[in-house]
């Protein structure tokens, strides 16, 4: 099977369990599954991120529309991406404050270069310095130290053998942190008040 064949069906399969994936995954995802839920018309969600701030959580949505008039072949399409940014406060549904157009932001498609590159964090068990007891339901060690939540990455992710996935990690350092960081100080000049047109 070609290269470009299997990207295709591969996103084919993304779209196909987007919506299957997104009810799935509602109790353990809900980032996930509210920026699924209030997609804009003909948008298709890549995922989002979150990091506290004085006034609330600040929520950036990724979305894309398919641009019909980018295509080399009649076939394949391409994407223009678009970012919603709200604010919850935990008092009812998060409000949205703002949009980023990729058509008029380059910023976005390097943020969303710098998305793809995340690398999923590893879990990590106590170090066993001897086999536990027969029949131990319990790992042993020292227990795991407690951050807050600072900042949250979630999306549509692929699994090693390449099956497809929800993913959400959270961290208040390293790596989610410093990406959030870098996306918003990215961002900062690309929000205005309307949503971007369908196209």
């Amino acid at each position: 099977m070609s290269s470009k064949l299997t990207k295709l069906l591969f996103v084919a399969a993304l779209i196909w369990a987007g919506p299957a994936m997104a009810q799935r995954y509602a109790d353990v995802h809900p980032r996930y599954d509210h920026g699924y839920e209030t997609a804009p018309q003909g948008a298709l969600y890549l995922g989002g991120y979150s990091r506290d701030s004085d006034e609330g959580q600040i929520i950036i949505d990724f979305y894309s529309r398919q641009d019909r008039s980018l295509t080399n072949d009649g076939i394949r399409f391409g994407a223009i991406p678009f970012a919603r940014r709200s604010l919850d406060t935990g008092e009812g549904a998060p409000a949205v404050l703002a949009w980023a157009d990729g058509r008029t932001c380059g910023a976005l498609n390097g943020v969303l270069m710098e998305y793809s590159r995340l690398v999923a964090p590893t879990f990590q068990v106590p170090f066993l310095y001897h086999a536990p007891p027969a029949g131990s339901q319990a790992l042993g060690g020292p227990p795991m130290r407690v951050h807050p939540i600072d900042s949250s990455v979630w999306g549509l992710a692929r699994q090693p053998d390449g099956a497809p996935s929800v993913l959400t990690f959270t961290g208040s350092d390293g790596l989610i942190d410093r990406w959030t960081a870098f996306a918003e100080a990215q961002l900062g000049e690309c929000w205005g008040a309307e949503e971007p047109p369908v196209t």
